[in-house]
């Protein structure tokens, strides 16, 4: 389950490098993908006169439909909390808390639900959901997602609950229809160009998540300064950046990055391939903090009215 992965689990941890079994050692940086749909959840923005005045926001129907016999409780339970958790990771969409007072809603209904245990040790279970945004009486995005488990154990008490199966299978069906509405967190290599031997020392650094000391004693070398020199200083800038959140640092990164390429970047794979990597990353990133500071206002006022919005 993607939610739960070890990739996952890195984005809220931070960065952190491990040395591959050929020697060289990479680096693993949190980074967003870009939203599938984000041209039509563009035309959901409002709150402003102006575009660059505007918010994006969404209320989620607490009525689900379907049938869902005796589970309709815990599954509308786990899908609600599924969307609130997926979209809280960027808060690139607010969540409004009013669903009879906001323009914008989120309606689901499951159209198939499937729990059924097999034999003693083997247990079967699927989800269909559709997933529908209006603007008022306006259709937006109306989307269907499917989840699927098929579990066995030697030992029936290793078996998940059924609890622990609806809410595994409602939090993969949200994480595909958050993957094309929001930004999402993620995780992509980077790969170090050999150091000069004075900055080793550097690859440690590193790995013990020191990464402002290191890009420090970088930008200190008073030697040679080529595209490896500059491309691996890009990627401790992305690393900081990515365990600091700050526009500053990823600024740097930028300019780092377009060092390393005039000086020969250009014709190595692996630079081309970063650079690209994290461009599109600096491009969302500028966006969802953009959208982010639009919230905000909204956020504020929300909060004087209903309290904490969650």
């Amino acid at each position: 389950m993607k939610f739960l992965s070890f990739w996952r689990t890195l984005a809220v941890l931070g960065v952190v490098i491990y040395f591959s079994g050929c020697g060289g050692a990479k680096i693993v940086i949190p980074t967003y993908t870009a939203p599938h749909e984000y041209k039509k959840i563009s035309e959901i923005e409002s709150g402003g006169d102006t575009k660059e005045g505007s918010y994006l926001t969404l209320a989620i129907n607490p009525d689900i439909g379907g049938d869902m016999g005796s589970d309709k409780k815990l599954i509308k339970s786990a899908l609600i909390s599924s969307v609130k958790e997926a979209l809280t990771e960027t808060n690139f969409i607010t969540i409004y808390p009013i669903y009879d007072t906001a323009s914008v809603a989120l309606s689901m209904k499951v159209l198939s639900y499937e729990y059924k245990k097999l034999d003693t040790n083997s247990i079967r279970a699927g989800i269909q959901v559709s997933y529908t945004i209006t603007k008022g009486v306006t259709e937006y995005l109306s989307k269907t997602y499917s989840a699927h488990k098929n579990r066995h154990a030697a030992n029936a008490a290793k078996l998940p609950s059924k609890n622990e199966i609806i809410v595994e299978l409602c939090r993969d069906a949200t994480e595909y229809f958050i993957d094309d509405i929001s930004p999402r967190v993620t995780n992509q290599l980077r790969e170090f160009k050999p150091l000069p031997g004075e900055l080793e020392y550097i690859i440690t650094y590193a790995k013990l998540g020191n990464y402002e000391e290191a890009v420090n004693d970088m930008n200190a070398y008073k030697g040679s300064k080529d595209k490896d020199f500059y491309y691996n200083l890009a990627i401790l800038y992305e690393a900081l950046g990515s365990k600091t959140g700050d526009l500053k640092t990823f600024r740097n990164t930028e300019i780092a990055y377009n060092k390393s390429m005039k000086l020969g970047g250009h014709s190595d794979d692996v630079i081309v391939k970063a650079k690209a990597r994290f461009d599109n990353f600096y491009r969302l990133f500028k966006m969802t903090q953009q959208q982010k500071q639009k919230n905000r206002k909204l956020e504020n006022e929300l909060n004087d009215m209903y309290g904490q919005v969650e």
